[in-house]
């Protein structure tokens, strides 16, 4: 300590220090350009404002104990308490008494996985998410070759004709984030699963080959978990009907007069332009003893 102390006086010192402020400085400088860079990229409202938070140093941090009460509201302390109590609260919440295999169902065949499935599957997966106990990420599933896009094939076709999937694809880890602070009840948390990229990557294709059977049975005025036919678009349609006055045509005048004279609506809206001309032209439905229907 004394030693370096009194080697921060010293001309050897000095060079170092202004050396290494400035490495920092570009390191700092080049990794915001990085930040501002992806910023322009990125589509999502949600991920742009994790990186603003995250460059202007704005975001929260959660701090919580390690501590748990179980069901008597008793603190829990050991961490092989608190493992147990979490396991037995996760039982609780994932439990489920149906059936494996519902009666009524008789034919449960589909047509088969293919490869060009797999292949386009992939790259509506986002990067940078946390793998599974696996630890295969999204990116190493699109660099996949030729020789790994049919050997997946061939292993989903097997799930897929068995019904049984592997043991590996069935773990998953749960990550607890408390919803507020010095959270100690299980309710308390919100649990997030880290699921494998494999087991994601089959139910993508699964759920694309029955977009197409489920978009016939679901009704127009059925809307959320639809693309391009969410809450938004529905309020947006109610206000629209709403704002429409009840008393009147819902047609135009300029349309009328279109078809009554047998004229373009492009002619007969340059002509409204003119106030005595339009006149002239909306005259001749009226003289003829025809009105608005």
């Amino acid at each position: 300590m004394d030693r370096r102390k009194e080697a921060k006086g010293t001309e050897f010192y000095k060079p170092l220090c202004k050396n290494v402020k400035t490495k920092c400085k570009e390191a700092k400088n080049k990794w915001i350009e990085d930040k501002g860079a992806n910023l322009e990229n990125i589509t999502h409202l949600s991920e742009k404002y994790g990186i603003v938070k995250e460059l202007t140093g704005n975001e929260k941090s959660n701090k919580s104990s390690n501590c748990i009460k179980n069901k008597e509201g008793k603190l829990l302390f050991d961490n092989k308490e608190v493992l147990e109590r979490w396991t037995e609260y996760m039982g609780c919440l994932f439990e489920d008494d149906r059936v494996e295999n519902p009666p009524g169902v008789s034919n449960l065949d589909g047509p088969p996985i293919i490869a060009t499935e797999v292949e386009h599957a992939p790259r509506k997966m986002k990067n940078g998410k946390a793998p599974g106990l696996d630890n295969i990420s999204t990116e190493m599933l699109k660099a996949l070759g030729n020789f790994g896009i049919v050997k997946l094939t061939e292993i989903f076709n097997y799930i897929y004709d068995s019904g049984h999937l592997p043991e590996d694809l069935l773990q998953s880890v749960f990550i607890t984030l408390p919803k507020k602070p010095k959270a100690v009840e299980c309710r308390d948390f919100r649990t997030i699963s880290l699921t494998s990229n494999v087991t994601k990557l089959l139910l993508k294709i699964l759920l694309e080959k029955m977009k197409n059977k489920i978009e016939y049975e679901i009704s127009d005025e059925q809307f959320g978990f639809r693309p391009k036919l969410g809450t938004r678009e529905d309020v947006l349609e109610g206000k629209i009907e709403g704002s429409r006055p009840r008393w009147r045509q819902r047609r135009q005048w300029v349309d009328d007069i279109a078809e009554w004279t047998g004229k373009g609506i492009r002619q007969c809206t340059v002509e409204a332009q003119d106030r005595e001309k339009w006149r002239s032209v909306s005259s001749q439905p009226l003289e003829q003893g025809r009105h608005r229907e």
